[in-house]
C-alpha cells in the first residue's frame, strides 16, 4: 500500500481513515477539500486544481481521501490500494450532525473554512447512495485490476481495517510483523 484512494459517503469518515492510514504507514496525507477551497469557500482555478492533482498523483506515493468524481479516474489509474467507505446513510447523518454540533470545523478544509449546515449539503448525503455511490462503484470496478479494493461497510469495519494494518506492521523491538494484513474485500464489491 504505497498511493491509496480513500472514497466513500459523505461524513464518514474519509479524513479521519485517511489521516490515521497515513500515520502508520508513513505516507503523506492529501485531503482533496483543503486542496479545492480558497477562503470564503471560493473554488481553486480548475486549471490549478488540476495541475496540484497531477502532481499528486504523479508521486511515489500517497493517501488521497474525497470523492470530486472528476478527478477520480486519475487518482484510480495510479492507486495500488483503493478504500471505499460504503456507509449506511444514517450513519453519515449522524456523523455529519455531530460535526455540526462541535463547531462545523474540519481538519480538511483550509484554515478559517467552516462547514455550515445547509440544504444543498444536506441533499449531497441524503442522495450519496443513489447519485454518486454508482458512479463511484463504476469507477472502482474498471480500475479494479492490479488494484487491492477494500470495501469498508461501518465504522467498526474501518476500525478493525486500521488495527488489521496495525498488526502487520513490523514489530519495533524484533523487526518481525506481529500479524498478517490480508483482508481483500473485492468480492464483496466496491
Amino acid at each position: 500500500m504505497r498511493r491509496i484512494v480513500v472514497v466513500g459517503s459523505y461524513g464518514a469518515g474519509k479524513t479521519t481513515l485517511a489521516t490515521r492510514l497515513g500515520s502508520l504507514l508513513g505516507l503523506d496525507v492529501h485531503h482533496l477539500d483543503a486542496l479545492r477551497w480558497l477562503p470564503g469557500w471560493r473554488l481553486r482555478p480548475l486549471p490549478e486544481w488540476l495541475r496540484i492533482l497531477d502532481q499528486l498523483v504523479a508521486g511515489d506515493s500517497w493517501i488521497i481521501d474525497g470523492n470530486f468524481e472528476h478527478t477520480l479516474e486519475p487518482r484510480l489509474a495510479r492507486a495500488d490500494t483503493v478504500i471505499v467507505l460504503d456507509f449506511p446513510t444514517v450513519v453519515s447523518l449522524w456523523r455529519v450532525s455531530l460535526r455540526q454540533l462541535r463547531g462545523g470545523a474540519r481538519p480538511d478544509l483550509p484554515p478559517g473554512l467552516k462547514e455550515r449546515p445547509n440544504r444543498r449539503f444536506l441533499r449531497l448525503v441524503l442522495t450519496y447512495r443513489r447519485r454518486e455511490r454508482p458512479v463511484i462503484r463504476e469507477l472502482v470496478e474498471r480500475h479494479r485490476a492490479g488494484r487491492q479494493v477494500i470495501v469498508l461497510r461501518g465504522p467498526h469495519e474501518a476500525a478493525a481495517f486500521l488495527e488489521s494494518v496495525r498488526g502487520a506492521l513490523p514489530d519495533p523491538v524484533e523487526g518481525v510483523p506481529s500479524a498478517r494484513f490480508v483482508r481483500d474485500r473485492s468480492a464483496a464489491g466496491a
